[in-house]
């Protein structure tokens, strides 16, 4: 290689490298309007339903069966021995009651819609009452949001790393 091709080489690196800061960046900015916005709900849902009511005498402590980790990060390997994060969910919310095809068997239904139930209690919403304000969703939502941003913005500095 010439100095030419060495030059173009890394004139390239150096963009590559200015175009992740620049994203490394907006994905932090998004992060902090998220979270602020996150926040700013779950203030007003306090307010609506009472300081009381929305505290940290609501959740559940961590012996309890009820603390499950809805999403977790997965970190696989690509092909140029790279690291890449991704996320895993876990589905909270339940749209049916369960099988049908035995509707005659009569026997175990209280058991098994028990078990339904423990199933769909997992919502962290629930903890706060079955009727929680929008406010409260909303911010569980921007939250969620904020937990995907964070991995592209782990993955950002991975591959800022790389080059």
């Amino acid at each position: 290689m010439n100095v030419e091709e060495i030059c173009k080489e890394l004139d390239s690196l150096s963009i590559r490298m200015l175009q992740l800061m620049k994203e490394y960046i907006n994905v932090k900015l998004i992060i902090e309007d998220l979270i602020k916005n996150g926040s700013l709900h779950l203030a007003k849902s306090r307010y609506i339903m009472g300081n009381r009511n929305v505290s940290a005498l609501q959740l559940p402590s961590e012996e309890s069966n009820d603390v499950i980790a809805s999403t977790t990060v997965i970190c696989k390997e690509t092909t140029d021995e790279v690291l890449l994060l991704e996320l895993s969910r876990l589905n909270i919310h339940r749209n049916g009651k369960g099988d049908d095809s035995d509707a005659l068997r009569q026997r175990n239904k209280k058991k098994e819609e028990d078990k339904l139930e423990k199933e769909c209690s997992r919502d962290p919403l629930k903890w706060f009452g079955v009727l929680v304000p929008h406010d409260m969703r909303q911010a569980q939502s921007k939250f969620n949001k904020a937990i995907e941003y964070v991995v592209e913005c782990a993955n950002l500095q991975i591959e800022m790393l790389s080059v």
